[in-house]
């Protein structure tokens, strides 16, 4: 899908990525009385063209594009299965081929899925999670197809769960990852285990003891594998517009050579609705991880205007971050502001040690019953700290879509790209333009 259309809902989907792992402890006390099922996807397929799709400073090639995309969002909520689903994901064809093309073909965006099967309900269940996504193997250098590569991260395992009188649990759970790069060999398994011991406070709100150990092998020997412990307090609260989700801890990391990392463990998110038609986002952290898990973090695949937040790399590293989002959406007006702050700290790659600020707006507006037109932009503003490298890429899009009948439509999109280097190198502009024919749906059952 083009990503300028959904620049409205990446802080939301950021903070909820955090907000999961801990919403999955409150739903272990707190199931709905009804199961709900939601679905609802965008289908496009089309054309389109770029100026300058390797983003060079000269000699851009020009290259026609055939183009799919998904876009789907599902949940479902009952007794023996919760899922949730989205997808955001682009297949683009590259039609002129030439010796100065490198690839053919390339699969963009995000795929993050999560299911948990009630076995034995309330006693023990078994948790399935996939996440797609792309790193960027030279954070210095635009994002093209030739510095982009995807990483796919599976994970696995059972949770067993007891009660502690009427209002405490007890819950054990074990886990095993799978990451998988395309091109870096850094190829790892995941193995964790952990302790949650959680009282219930009131209906909607809990507070938990957790502890967990993970322990990340590399395929590759040369890369040092590692563990990584965390201990912290959660807290989980909701009402009818207010929802507070916070990670409180401290986590340490040894590696095979004995070297020993500690550090804070933060996550706090908080959601309010304002009124009927706006709402308010906060998040703000500091914690110990890597190129995998900052996929289902942070990051979370490709922020707007195309640009890679995550770097491949086998080395992990201390995150501190802070978001705020605004959304508004009435009668045929929609608007949305969001900026980001990440901070990206290594031990020992302090080359890549570098701080990048993230702001993005956009509003939509419905012309008439059957057209709605939307202008987007984001601004990316990255530096490194230790070669004081420093990048500012805009991109600002307009795209105009008919819908032809209920489901049915078409779509009209022109793209535009600038960035510029305190040293000149990797600087470009590009400008794309895609027509594509569009399907949507979108359903909401109860029982």
């Amino acid at each position: 899908m083009r990503k300028s259309i959904k620049n409205s809902r990446l802080l939301r989907m950021t903070i909820n990525s955090r907000a999961r792992a801990t919403a999955y402890g409150l739903s272990l006390l707190v199931l709905p009385l009804s199961a709900v099922a939601e679905l609802t996807y965008r289908a496009d397929a089309g054309v389109g063209r770029s100026d300058n799709l390797y983003r060079t400073a000269t000699a851009p090639i020009e290259q026609d594009i055939a183009t799919v995309g998904l876009d789907l969002t599902w949940s479902r909520e009952q007794r023996r299965l919760n899922g949730e689903l989205n997808i955001d994901v682009d297949y683009f064809h590259y039609l002129n081929s030439s010796a100065a093309t490198t690839e053919s073909s390339e699969v963009t965006g995000l795929a993050d899925g999560s299911l948990t099967l009630a076995i034995v309900p309330d006693r023990f269940t078994w948790f399935l999670q996939d996440t797609f996504g792309q790193a960027q193997s030279n954070p210095f250098a635009a994002s093209t197809p030739a510095n982009r590569e995807n990483i796919n991260y599976f994970t696995t395992g059972p949770d067993f769960i007891t009660r502690i009188g009427s209002t405490g649990s007890a819950r054990l759970f074990g886990r095993y990852s799978d990451a998988t790069y395309e091109i870096s060999p850094l190829d790892a398994t995941h193995e964790s285990a952990g302790v949650v011991l959680a009282h219930q406070l009131a209906l909607r709100s809990q507070i938990a003891l957790n502890g967990v150990v993970e322990r990340v092998d590399f395929d590759d020997d040369a890369n040092v594998d590692y563990e990584r412990r965390n201990y912290f307090v959660s807290y989980t609260a909701a009402s009818a517009r207010t929802q507070v989700l916070a990670d409180v801890g401290y986590s340490t990391l040894e590696r095979e050579d004995d070297d020993v990392t500690d550090g804070a463990l933060v996550r706090i998110s908080f959601t309010r609705e304002m009124s009927v038609s706006s709402d308010v986002r906060l998040a703000f952290g500091t914690e110990i991880t890597d190129s995998s898990n900052s996929l289902r973090g942070v990051a979370q695949g490709p922020s707007s205007a195309g640009s890679i937040a995550v770097v491949a790399t086998s080395e992990p590293f201390e995150s501190r971050f802070a978001e705020l989002g605004w959304t508004f959406q009435r009668n045929r007006t929609g608007m949305g502001l969001g900026a980001s702050l990440n901070k990206d700290i290594y031990e020992d790659q302090r080359q890549l040690n570098r701080t990048r600020w993230v702001y993005d707006a956009n509003v939509s507006r419905e012309l008439t019953a059957n057209v709605n037109f939307m202008l987007s932009g984001a601004l990316t503003n990255e530096k490194f700290d230790v070669s004081g490298f420093e990048a500012d890429e805009l991109h600002a899009s307009a795209t105009l879509s008919w819908r032809l009948g209920r489901n049915l439509g078409v779509s009209l999109m022109a793209e535009r790209f600038d960035r510029d280097t305190n040293t000149l190198v990797g600087e470009y502009t590009e400008n794309r333009a895609f027509l594509t024919l569009f399907y949507t749906y979108s359903s909401v059952a109860t029982r």
